[in-house]
């Protein structure tokens, strides 16, 4: 099936997209919280967080290329798993908390949620291929 072929190609263009969005969050917190949020918005320090783990799941991103492992099914859960939890996260805090978003901020976090559930159901559509693959090679 084509969808692992693609996973390879999608996962260097998400890896890229993890990096930036990182670094952006760690070099310039204020200015991302002025961009998205009403005043008070939230510590620098959040926004630092998140984009450090936007940097570690590059990293790990970089070892599975590494590895050749990027089609495996343990790395395919793995990246479903870390896409959909984030999205989750996002989703409750729109539902449930008490977020100032600029319509901008709105557009951006709303974006955000479906990348991410849209990335990791196709990871685990990929995982689910791998598996039965490794199953039928067995």
């Amino acid at each position: 099936m084509r969808i692992l072929a693609l996973i390879e190609r999608f996962f260097v263009i998400d890896l890229g997209i993890n990096f930036l969005l990182g670094g952006v969050l760690i070099v310039f917190p204020e200015a991302i919280d002025g961009l998205l949020v009403e005043a008070p918005g939230f510590s620098a320090a959040i926004y630092r967080l998140i984009g450090a783990g936007l940097l570690a799941f590059g990293l790990w991103q970089i070892q599975a290329i590494a590895r050749g492992s990027i089609t495996a099914p343990a790395t395919l859960r793995f990246g479903g798993i870390m896409a959909l939890l984030p999205a989750a996260a996002l989703g409750g805090l729109l539902a449930f908390g008490d977020l100032r978003l600029t319509p901008i901020g709105s557009v951006a976090v709303w974006a955000a949620i479906v990348y991410m559930v849209l990335l990791g159901a196709w990871y685990l559509l990929a995982f689910r291929e791998s598996s039965r693959r490794l199953a039928d090679a067995s």
